[in-house]
Parts: structure tokens; sequence; C-alpha cells
């Protein structure tokens, strides 16, 4: 198998891993709600995931774990991607609170008020990805 194509699925299954985390995260309260659909129809779009691979990942979530990026950047900005999703339908109950906690440590963030700065920093329309990486950086 060359090269490339080793890279492309080492790829195509990292994004297929973040997809199933935010799908995750966005059924946790039960419901998918129409604002956390068209932020998985975004990521979907910006990981290169089709229709039919979405449905896939969707029917077997349990088949996917979260692998941490190696780039402490790269896990910021996967930190940044559950927190859009968690936010995007106005309201964040314990539950996803809890999940998306979980979920910062396996990425490596040990801090618990990372996960509460992170969601008051998207939640009051602060939409910026380098800033949100600042910020973050700011509380390590």
């Amino acid at each position: 198998m060359p090269l490339t194509s080793i890279f492309s699925n080492n790829q195509r299954n990292k994004s297929e891993a973040v997809f199933a985390s935010l799908i995750k995260l966005s059924q946790v309260d039960g419901v998918i709600s129409g604002d956390e659909q068209l932020v998985l129809d975004r990521m979907a779009k910006r990981l290169e995931i089709l229709a039919a691979t979405q449905k896939e990942i969707k029917e077997n979530l349990d088949q996917f774990a979260i692998v941490p990026p190696v780039s402490y950047d790269e896990r910021i900005t996967y930190l940044y991607d559950l927190v859009k999703i968690v936010v995007s339908d106005g309201f964040v109950d314990d539950e996803e609170k809890t999940m998306l906690q979980k979920m910062a440590i396996k990425l490596g963030f040990n801090n618990e008020n990372i996960v509460t700065k992170a969601i008051d920093f998207i939640a009051k329309d602060h939409d910026d990805l380098e800033e949100f990486i600042e910020d973050i950086k700011k509380s390590r």
C-alpha cells in the first residue's frame, strides 16, 4: 500500500472519530436539535465526510473512540468543535457538560475550568478559532 494511502486512511479515520464524538455529544440530551444538526452538517463538510459515511458513523458510534491529536493546537481545535456542538442549541445541560468534561480529559485537558471557560467563550458569540486557541492557552 502506498504511503499516501496510509496517510489518507489515517486522516479519514481521525475525521470520522471527530465526527462521531460530535454526534455523541449532540445526542446526550436525547435529541439532536436543528441548530446542532446545522453544526454537524458544517463539520461533515469540513471533515469531508460523505452522507453515506455519516449514516454509517451514526449507526456505529460505539466503534469510534477519541483519538487525541499530538499537537496542542489541534487538541484545542477539537475541544472548540465539541463546545460548538454543545452550545449550538443555546442551552448546556448538566449531562452535556459532564460528557464534554470527560471528552476534554481524553484530549488531555485535566483542568476542570477549561471546559467552563471554553463554554463561556463560545456562548458569548465568540466564533474566532484563533482567539479561542489563545484564550485556552492562557488557562494552561
